[in-house]
């Protein structure tokens, strides 16, 4: 939800919902070895499909611009799609779980010693039992 409010001689208000958002079309993965990046493009534009709620007032009057607003909209989110996801572009992600550090911090290395401190205990438990 998107609310703008202001002042230019007049009080104008423009309230804004996007809802509902749904995209269907062949969509092409492309991920490196690593995962640590990963690529998503359509073959061809999408179908999509978003629902919006709008009402634009100036004072007291509510203006009849929620068709135009609406339409501007709809118009916005598929030109971003075409530009910048239907191949050959394509929207590249970086996962944060898949990136590599730049160095270990005081937490990693505590971490590491109490994964070693339990993979010890674990092999010294399986060797009693044996």
């Amino acid at each position: 939800q998107v609310s703008f409010e202001g002042v230019h001689y007049v009080r104008f208000k423009c309230l804004l919902r996007i809802h509902d958002f749904k995209v269907l079309g062949k969509l092409r993965l492309r991920a490196s070895s690593d995962l640590s990046v990963v690529g998503l493009a359509f073959l061809e534009p999408p179908r999509f499909r978003l629902r919006t709620e709008c009402s634009v007032s100036w004072g007291s009057v509510p203006l009849p611009l929620k068709t135009f607003i609406e339409a501007a909209i709809y118009e916005e989110f598929r030109r971003w799609l075409n530009e910048n996801m239907v191949a050959p572009h394509e929207v590249s992600l970086r996962p944060p779980g898949f990136q590599r550090k730049q160095g270990l911090s005081d937490a990693d290395l505590e971490k590491a010693r109490r994964a070693v401190a339990l993979a010890r205990q674990y092999s010294a438990a399986r060797q009693s039992s044996n």
